[in-house]
């Protein structure tokens, strides 16, 4: 403010050196200059104040735009815990279906087995490498036909019926009372071409199906009860693995499922299982082979 007062005050100066008629040239010089210094002064002083109003003016646009921004942040803000809880709504509706799912037996959840169980299945699996995979995520045993069955054959071999007999044991655990057993035949793409085999067989629907009904001879022969027990014979139509010259090793394999009883693809029964023990005369009354496991059925 100061320096706006300097050149009204300089020309004041040369007005009264003027009047009195005294004024020196040297002087009256040295004034025009300072008033032109005063002058150029005073324009750069109201350049700097223009671009310090206009700085203000920049700073109060920002902090205007702060101020929307936090309001927008804020809305934002409430916007993303609203669509939080919705998402957790959601997400519990989903474990409530999840968790009626999986109390029916409709999807299978790994660790399902008790512990207990699964570590002896595993044990098992460990000690037979050769011909046995343990899948604990399902809850099933994988047997190798090839090991576990000659070529074209539904007579379990030595080594096969002996870890049956341990997995029978297994089964029939404290721990396994709840459970039911499916046994799975699987065959390779490579039809049956023996006179014999075909004859005993008819095709790999049935190698696949005495194939699972020799296990299950072998568990129960082992001790457990056939109302615990179910097979099934899936031909060639299951692979595993891609079909190769002369087929697939891995798709020849028997699988032993242990599930629960909810789990059975069967309507539910309050009236006792039959028994093989004959009651009066009814004794001599056939079964049907379907229901029946013994060799002949």
């Amino acid at each position: 403010m100061k320096t706006y007062l300097l050149a009204p005050m300089i020309v004041l100066a040369c007005v009264a050196f003027l009047a009195v008629g005294c004024c020196d040239p040297k002087e009256l010089a040295q004034v025009k200059d300072d008033y032109s210094k005063a002058m150029g002064e005073n324009s750069r002083l109201g350049n700097d104040n223009a671009e310090l109003r206009r700085q203000n003016g920049a700073l109060e646009a920002q902090i205007r735009d702060v101020g929307s921004a936090g309001a927008g942040n804020q809305a934002a803000y409430q916007k993303l815990q609203d669509r939080n809880a919705q998402l957790t709504r959601e997400l519990t509706g989903l474990q409530h279906d999840f968790d009626r799912l999986k109390a029916t037996g409709m999807v299978v959840v790994e660790g399902s087995l008790p512990a207990e169980m699964s570590s002896a299945l595993k044990a098992l699996a460990d000690s037979h490498g050769d011909f046995i995979e343990y899948l604990p995520k399902y809850g099933m045993i994988k047997f190798k036909s090839d090991l576990t069955f000659d070529l074209g054959s539904d007579a379990v071999q030595a080594k096969a019926a002996d870890a049956l007999a341990k997995l029978a044991g297994i089964i029939n655990s404290p721990a396994a009372q709840k459970f039911h057993i499916y046994i799975a035949g699987h065959t390779d793409d490579v039809n049956l071409t023996k006179p014999e085999t075909i004859k005993k067989f008819g095709d790999n629907w049935g190698l696949s199906a005495f194939r699972a009904r020799a296990v299950a001879k072998s568990l129960y022969t082992a001790g457990v009860a056939q109302n615990r027990l179910a097979i099934v014979g899936f031909s060639k139509y299951h692979p595993v693995q891609a079909s190769t010259a002369g087929g697939n090793a891995a798709n020849r394999r028997v699988e032993i499922w242990i599930v629960t009883p909810d789990r059975l693809l069967t309507v539910p029964s309050s009236v006792p299982a039959p028994t093989d023990e004959p009651k009066g005369s009814k004794a001599k009354e056939p079964k049907p082979p379907v229901l029946e496991l013994e060799s002949g059925s």
